[in-house]
């Protein structure tokens, strides 16, 4: 069925970004390039990662003032198996790509295996993917792809791997995927080993200094906290929460302390004539982290609420008023 209006928040990554990402890299690793050869692998046609992905890497890749030439553009169905015939099947004509852009790890996967069999060198080639799978990972430690990016990892943990990656030669993290908003997350809400770096606790605490020293891309889901601040309820409304929010809300950000949060976000809203919602976005922005909030929208125009809410002036003491987590 479909998503209802003022019900659902439909939450996803920001495609934009990924293949933002991936163009830029590209443009840095052969900077010394006038010209540069590329191969893109798609995902499903339909997709809507296929299209926002490859959109993206193209717009950066035209926009550099190089000369781009794409000489392979085809959809490859998230496979691996169809990654590596593809590049065969490009090879074989006698050309040369100077890199690889694939929608998904998979498909960079097959590409490198496809290298392997023409008997060329996958480090010769900038081969970028998406997703951080298993088997991607193994190959970004061989130096064959170059551009990992986790989600749901702890601080910690991308901390000692970035490290161990710098000590040994290897490409870091470029990228990080967890939950951060307003509101603070409960439980594990999404039932994959979540990992949000908002609320008091040291150990969030701890995180967001982490990434605010290193600078490490934050692309944080549930950005608007599953709608917490869309208008389900009000600040005074948490005696009658258990009615008024759907149960993946309510076990996700129903607490007290989030009903106190939201009252405030209402008192500051109703003075800067803004929405409680875009106030909650516009706080991530003052949070000193290089952040892309991702969100997901019923109707147009609450896109466009959403891109109004970077616009809205809120200072530093403002946004500590709502929460200084």
């Amino acid at each position: 069925g479909y998503l209802k209006a003022d019900e659902y928040i439909y939450v996803a990554s920001d495609e934009n970004v990924a293949g933002s990402y991936q163009a830029q890299y590209v443009l840095d690793k052969l900077s010394g390039k006038s010209e540069i050869n590329v191969m893109i692998l798609q995902g499903e046609k339909t997709h809507s990662a296929t299209k926002g992905r490859t959109e993206a890497a193209k717009r950066v890749l035209n926009e550099s003032g190089k000369k781009i030439n794409y000489l392979f553009q085809d959809y490859a169905d998230w496979s691996p198996e169809l990654g590596q015939e593809y590049f065969e099947i490009f090879n074989s004509t006698g050309r040369t790509v100077d890199c690889v852009i694939s929608n998904n790890d998979s498909m960079a996967v097959g590409a490198i295996a496809g290298m392997e069999v023409c008997g060329i060198d996958p480090a010769t080639i900038v081969v970028c993917g998406v997703d951080a799978t298993a088997d991607a990972c193994r190959l970004v430690k061989e130096g064959k792809i170059l551009v990992p990016g986790v989600s749901n990892w702890r601080a910690n943990r991308i901390r000692e791997a970035r490290d161990y990656a710098q000590a040994h030669g290897l490409t870091p993290i470029g990228l990080s995927s967890p939950q951060y908003s307003l509101a603070s997350l409960s439980i594990d809400l999404y039932g994959d080993n979540c990992q949000t770096i908002g609320g008091a606790s040291p150990e969030k605490a701890a995180a967001r200094n982490y990434y605010r020293e290193s600078g490490l891309p934050v692309l944080s889901y549930a950005s608007l906290a599953q709608g917490f601040f869309g208008g389900k309820c009000s600040g005074d409304d948490f005696p009658r929460r258990e009615k008024l929010l759907d149960p993946l809300t309510l076990a996700g950000f129903g607490s007290r302390e989030n009903f106190a949060i939201l009252k405030k976000a209402e008192q500051l809203a109703g003075e800067k004539g803004c929405t409680p919602s875009q106030l909650a976005l516009r706080w991530l922005f003052t949070r000193g982290l290089n952040l892309f909030a991702a969100v997901g929208s019923t109707r147009p125009e609450r896109i466009r609420e959403n891109l109004a809410a970077l616009s809205i002036p809120l200072s530093q003491e403002e946004a500590d008023f709502l929460s200084e987590d």
